[in-house]
């Protein structure tokens, strides 16, 4: 038997909100956003509303099966991945540890977020059919590698 909060959800996949609405409207307040915070348009926010509208529209009329799986996945695996730090941070705290203390080095807790977002985002892009190879995913590796030993060094 179904559950009504599956029903739900199936309704609102078949209407297109998670493949159409939810990504127009990411997209129009991202773009409505950058456009009040940079004032590239002047201050008149309607000019503002009616851009950002008319871009989101114009972007997701590009891709819009594509944008909506790309972003659900993408925020379904960051879910997974904060999850799970969350359950680390939990057992560690559980057993006496202080996590202030591992998290304390702010360049190098910014620099394992960063490198969580990259593995997500490439995640997030394998779920469209975008797969990046082993030789290339070698390559990206040992750049980061060498960056934050570049990095820690000059510390």
């Amino acid at each position: 038997m179904v559950s009504p909060f599956e029903a739900m959800v199936q309704q609102l996949t078949d209407l297109g909100f998670f493949g159409f609405f939810l990504p127009v409207l990411l997209l129009f307040v991202v773009s409505y956003g950058l456009l009040l915070k940079t004032k590239a348009l002047g201050d008149d926010q309607k000019v503002m509303v009616a851009a950002s509208l008319v871009l989101s529209l114009f972007i997701l009329g590009f891709g819009s099966i594509i944008f909506g799986r790309f972003f659900s996945s993408l925020f379904g695996i960051g879910t997974i991945v904060l999850a799970g730090i969350l359950v680390i941070a939990l057992f560690i705290g559980m057993a006496g540890g202080d996590i202030s203390k591992i998290a304390g080095d702010s360049r190098l807790l910014m620099m394992f977020v960063a490198g969580i977002g990259v593995v997500v985002f490439f995640l997030a892009l394998s779920s469209i059919g975008i797969v990046i190879s082993g030789p290339v995913a070698a390559t990206v590796f040992f750049i980061v590698v060498i960056l934050v030993a570049v990095a820690l060094i000059a510390k």
